[in-house]
């Protein structure tokens, strides 16, 4: 038996996505479709979206104001630390509270509804 061959065109609104790889595509297509795994997608989308937009705006400010304000990057903020300093350590210092409050998000949030999609799937096999 020949193995499906994948669509060519991406899906339309309302077609639901399925794999094309023909030996996970049954039980991927479960997992899927199902509402847990939707929920946890949204979820997802709703938390990670504005953290990386948050994230990225606060670096690409900083980048910005470091080509095009050098003398207020240069202001004197506390002692020999001026603004250009304060705002790398800021962007370092971002970094880290995105990637604590991410791994804080997925244990207490992504696990749990991931675990539930999972037990759904079961439940319907």
């Amino acid at each position: 038996m020949a193995a499906p061959v994948a669509a060519s065109h991406p899906p339309y609104a309302g077609e639901p996505r399925r794999p094309t790889h023909p030996a996970r595509s049954v039980a991927d297509a479960r997992i899927i479709d199902g509402v847990e795994f939707q929920r946890l997608l949204r979820l997802k989308r709703r938390v990670v979206g504005p953290m990386l937009a948050g994230g990225l705006g606060f670096f690409l400010v900083t980048l910005a104001l470091a080509g095009f304000a050098r003398p207020l990057m240069a202001e004197k903020i506390a002692g020999p630390l001026n603004l250009g300093y304060g705002l790398v350590l800021g962007v370092y210092a971002m970094c880290w509270g995105l990637a604590i409050l991410y791994a804080f998000l997925a244990e207490t949030c992504f696990d749990p509804q991931a675990a539930r999609a999972i037990a759904e799937r079961e439940a319907r096999s």
